[in-house]
């Protein structure tokens, strides 16, 4: 009888052993592939800074110039320029790929609305200048956001997770879906 409750116990031993090193070692694999893919999104390919997050900075940037000059020429409390600066707020606290994802879109319609606006007021030729330099980098970021590596990284990440054992792994490990910029 001693012999049995021994074996038993060896089984369910080793059973747990091999339980927790495929949950460990997929895990972990899951965990370092989820990595890989943030840094690109803050820091880009090797560290080169070309990335989502410097593109975000640089529509924020270009966002806050149109803030700027509205201010030269409309009136205090304007509903487009209080949208904008709204939307720039909102861009400025978010914390988190999914945040940032969120605040970035919803920057897209004010800023359209304010650049129509200064469009057709009278501006003096640098400013004039100025609002379409702006406008330009904030619609060519947008850009390249949709064709940064992040995206095509996330992808994968999202399909290797979606799988199975990979996704049951992944829930019981705490690895998550990123969110994509596209």
């Amino acid at each position: 009888m001693r012999f049995r409750e021994n074996r038993i116990l060896a089984c369910f031993v080793a059973l747990v052993v091999v339980l927790v090193t495929i949950l460990a070692s997929g895990g972990g694999r899951l965990g370092a592939q989820r990595a890989a893919a943030e840094e690109l999104f803050y820091h880009g390919k090797n560290g080169s800074g070309q990335c989502i997050q410097s593109d975000i900075n640089a529509r924020l940037d270009a966002a806050c110039n149109l803030i700027t000059v509205a201010g030269r020429y409309m009136q205090s409390g304007d509903e487009k320029v209080a949208a904008l600066e709204a939307a720039t707020q909102a861009l400025q606290s978010a914390q988190g790929i999914s945040a940032l994802y969120e605040a970035n879109q919803a920057l897209d319609e004010p800023t359209e609305a304010l650049y129509q606006a200064l469009n057709a007021l009278s501006l003096s030729d640098r400013d004039e200048s100025l609002v379409q330099k702006q406008y330009v980098n904030f619609t060519s970021r947008a850009d390249s956001i949709r064709r940064d590596s992040y995206n095509e990284s996330a992808r994968q990440y999202n399909q290797e997770r979606a799988g199975m054992p990979a996704s049951l792994i992944a829930s019981l490990t705490g690895n998550e879906p990123l969110q994509l910029f596209d």
